[in-house]
């Protein structure tokens, strides 16, 4: 009887000792993975009239510290070596955070890499090691406006990417013809699915003038709404 007793003591122990390591286990990932001070926030991306890919990348940062560097490692279409291009800060978001830009010409696909350097220390994003495309149009941001520099039958077009969090969702553009003397709002239509998670919905607008036409986008999802407003600026033709 003491033998099964000890027996069984031992084995409730090294239950209770597996569990308290799978529980730390994951609690240390999942704190990793919050407190990476680098990450992808969204792409733009548009073709130029030589067929080139202009490709910006934002970057939202979590500051560490002064003197930091902000770049891309990318491998784009005419080389087939990787090269470090530069960034520069670009604006502070709402949660303190700070958003970088990156600017990459290509003539052909691009892969790329974010690198953050600070107090001596390196830290990447790069996709949980599959690397980033010029497809790849979301990170942390949940919306982003897919700016289109062109008029389709007398109309333009509005084109937002939207995280799938949720299957009830509405996506509506707020739109001004006179400078927000008056605006209108349109419903945003579900268009195609993505590889990862995410939608493109689109709509039109018409009798668009070029002087007093501004815009925003909003994505309405489980009781939340997010808003691309271009950094507070609107869309116009030119931004």
């Amino acid at each position: 009887m003491r033998i099964i007793k000890k027996m069984g003591v031992m084995l409730l122990a090294l239950c209770m000792f597996g569990t308290l390591f799978v529980f730390q286990s994951k609690g240390l990932v999942a704190k990793a993975e919050e407190l990476s001070p680098v990450h992808l926030y969204f792409t733009n991306t548009y073709t130029g009239h030589l067929g080139e890919t202009n490709l910006s990348v934002y970057a939202q940062i979590k500051s560490l510290g002064d003197n930091e560097k902000v770049s891309i490692w990318a491998l784009t279409g005419e080389t087939n070596y990787w090269r470090e291009i530069p960034g520069a800060k670009f604006t502070k978001l709402p949660d303190g955070t700070d958003l970088w830009k990156v600017d990459v010409m290509s003539l052909g696909p691009v892969k790329y890499a974010i690198k953050y350097e600070v107090n001596g220390k390196t830290y990447w994003d790069n996709n949980n090691g599959q690397n980033y495309t010029q497809n790849n149009v979301l990170g942390t941001a949940n919306i982003k406006v897919n700016k289109l520099p062109y008029l389709i039958n007398g109309a333009y077009p509005i084109v937002a990417t939207v995280k799938n969090l949720g299957y009830e969702k509405v996506v509506k553009v707020r739109y001004t013809l006179d400078n927000w003397k008056t605006f209108k709002e349109a419903n945003l239509s579900y268009k195609s699915s993505n590889d990862d998670n995410t939608e493109v919905w689109q709509t039109t607008i018409e009798n668009v003038n070029m002087d007093g036409f501004q815009y925003a986008v909003s994505y309405e999802v489980n009781g939340q709404v997010y808003w691309d407003n271009c950094f507070g600026q609107n869309y116009t033709y030119t931004r």
